[in-house]
């Protein structure tokens, strides 16, 4: 038994609506465990019940006491880091066109047999510019999309919210 572990872990868990297991660094089957975790269990992975794709593998730390308010901690701090959809903001910035699309990152323009391109890009660049925005531009490995990634840190997503209005 690992005596690092909270022994109301799964309580804890189970009353702010999460559940997980313990498992090995390889994530096998046969490692999965409910209750006690023994030196093998190397990782714990946690769901949020009403969270449909929401499954994060924690690294167990070997010294740090893991409660169920580590791992809940965790999985907060990585589930926002992991996908913010931009589209709903960015179509109401940009006069969105065929080849001028929202996107997951930010703004996509199609650049392969596009004409337009480089008056698109300049335009949507230059409206970032004047709200302050941070974003930077790079191209598929085909080169087919232009990308303007716009950064997520939350100042930049205040700004970007303050456009949309």
């Amino acid at each position: 038994m690992r005596n690092n572990v909270s022994s109301e872990l799964f309580k804890g868990l189970n009353d702010a609506g999460y559940d997980g297991y313990f498992t090995d660094a390889w994530l096998d089957e046969t490692a999965y465990e409910v209750g006690n975790a023994t030196d093998r269990h190397t990782h714990f992975v946690i769901y949020k019940r009403d969270d449909i794709g929401g499954l994060l593998t924690v690294k167990l730390p070997t010294r740090k006491f893991i409660s169920a308010g580590y791992l809940i901690g965790r999985y907060a701090s990585r589930r926002g880091k992991q996908f913010k959809n931009l589209s709903h903001l960015v179509s109401e910035i940009v006069d969105l066109a065929i080849d001028v699309y929202p996107a997951s990152y930010g703004i996509g323009i199609v650049s392969i047999y596009n004409p337009l391109k480089d008056k698109q890009l300049g335009h949507i660049t230059s409206v970032l510019d004047t709200a302050d925005i941070e974003y930077n531009v790079e191209y598929s490995d085909a080169r087919w999309v232009c990308r303007i990634k716009i950064s997520k840190v939350a100042g930049n997503l205040e700004r970007l919210q303050r456009l949309a209005q």
